[in-house]
């Protein structure tokens, strides 16, 4: 049925409308998908469909070439500072110098946490950015990882 309304056929009214509500729900489908994927900073590869970071030149899958728009890669804007002229012209108050405080209210300070053990990454020997270990190709250069 597809293959028929796709090269400009018909099957009747009532099929005419359903396969019309079926490519409404598709388009507001994929519509859902990219603000989904704007809001987690994802995208997925048109070869693949595996989900990647935005910003990705190369697929960490497939290898596939993406292309970047615009709208893709867009920082986010930086807050600008508010002057408010009342407030310009009055200095904050001097902060006070601390009190001394015995010896025996100072807590012993626990031994410092070790750091986290650092993930593991793929190095690219071409071009040698960092990528995760289940990368088969290179997100900056789209070589293919060892």
């Amino acid at each position: 049925m597809h293959e028929i309304y796709q090269y400009g056929g018909s099957l009747g009214k009532f099929f005419d409308e359903k396969y019309l509500e079926i490519e409404a729900c598709e388009r507001s489908m994929q519509e859902l998908k990219e603000q989904i994927g704007q809001i987690k900073g994802t995208r997925e590869c048109p070869k693949c469909k595996k989900t990647v970071d935005r910003i990705a030149e190369f697929c960490p899958k497939c290898g596939f070439r993406l292309e970047l728009t615009a709208t893709e890669y867009t920082p986010p804007p930086i807050p600008q500072a508010q002057y408010h002229e009342e407030t310009a012209a009055v200095p904050p108050p001097p902060i006070p110098e601390p009190l001394p405080v015995p010896e025996q209210f100072i807590p012993e300070v626990p031994s410092p946490i070790p750091p986290p053990p650092q993930e593991k990454k793929k190095i690219c020997r071409i071009c040698n950015a960092e990528n995760e270990i289940s990368t088969k190709f290179c997100l900056s250069c789209g070589r293919i990882l060892d």
